[in-house]
């Protein structure tokens, strides 16, 4: 059953992932389902020597592609630290939760002021002497550092951002229902599973943005581009992400465990990403995610304690 269930999930058919969900009939049973996904191919950290003042971590597919090697680039001078899955996502069992935590944990190791977990498709705004200039003179007892955040299309902002948890209006299941095709069964899975919150941003217009959601609490999403303090880091222990949180809602969790502490500081420092090089934008990608929705569903209203 469950070999059936796996093989559904990374289906590269978008109408078998909708499948995979009339086989669970409550959150509890997808938690119980993701808590035995079995481990994916082992990891490699490889490691380019330079400052540890500052150690920069990010998971890849490649540390030879291009991404990577401009990544490299882009953070030279620094210690880097890629964990690398050397195989094209989505991979079966992959958990890009586990190569953040593999590479925070090793960044923790040579006692640096700030770990930054960055995506390896990130793009040059401003050079990166901007950033390590202001961290010189900025204390580490701050747990996160925010940077200013800027769009350029074709380029994509996703960290940083002002972000909302909310609960979803009646028009916003009506809306979803009545576009059809792929948002009207994502609804239906929602509903199935009786969802109460969803993550969405607030930098939309006021007046749509007051149809479809009510706010509930508003923070700022880490995303694919994160300054970490040492202390938070070796607060959460670990497993500083939630290895739950499978390929969605992962920094969602974090961020609001920072919004929650409150303590950062915000840095003039702009820097921009592609979008979806590793999972791609598909539908098939956006329901996996809802597994992760589910689960964090559940843990927003158990007060966000992870079930046992």
């Amino acid at each position: 059953m469950d070999s059936y269930l796996y093989d559904l999930y990374y289906s590269s058919n978008p109408d078998d992932i909708v499948d995979f969900y009339t086989n669970f009939n409550t959150a509890h049973d997808i938690i119980s389902w993701l808590k035995k996904m079995p481990k994916e191919k082992e990891r490699e950290i490889i490691e380019i020597e330079g400052d540890k003042d500052i150690v920069v971590t990010m998971s890849t597919i490649n540390a030879q592609s291009k991404h990577a090697k401009e990544a490299v680039e882009l953070y030279k001078g620094q210690q880097i630290i890629f964990v690398q899955n050397a195989d094209k996502l989505p991979q079966k069992y992959f958990n890009i939760s586990k190569s953040y935590n593999m590479g925070l944990i090793q960044a923790l190791k040579y006692k640096p002021k700030y770990v930054i977990l960055s995506n390896d498709d990130m793009i040059k705004v401003d050079d990166f002497s901007k950033l390590k200039k202001q961290i010189e003179k900025i204390d580490s007892k701050y747990d996160t550092l925010f940077t200013d955040t800027l769009y350029t299309p074709p380029y994509n902002v996703s960290h940083s951002m002002p972000m909302d948890i909310s609960s979803m209006t009646g028009f916003y299941k009506l809306y979803n229902r009545m576009k059809g095709g792929y948002s009207a069964k994502t609804q239906a899975i929602m509903d199935k599973f009786d969802l109460s919150v969803i993550c969405n941003s607030n930098t939309e217009r006021k007046m749509l943005h007051a149809m479809l959601f009510r706010k509930i609490i508003s923070f700022y999403n880490i995303g694919n581009f994160a300054i970490f303090g040492p202390k938070f880091l070796k607060s959460k222990g670990r497993e500083i992400f939630d290895e739950l949180c499978f390929n969605g809602y992962d920094d969602i969790d974090v961020s609001l465990a920072l919004n929650k502490r409150n303590n950062y500081s915000m840095v003039d420092f702009k820097i921009n990403a592609l979008q979806g090089t590793s999972f791609g934008m598909s539908p098939t990608r956006w329901l996996r995610a809802l597994a992760s929705h589910i689960y964090f569903d559940y843990k927003w209203k158990k007060g966000m304690k992870a079930p046992s």
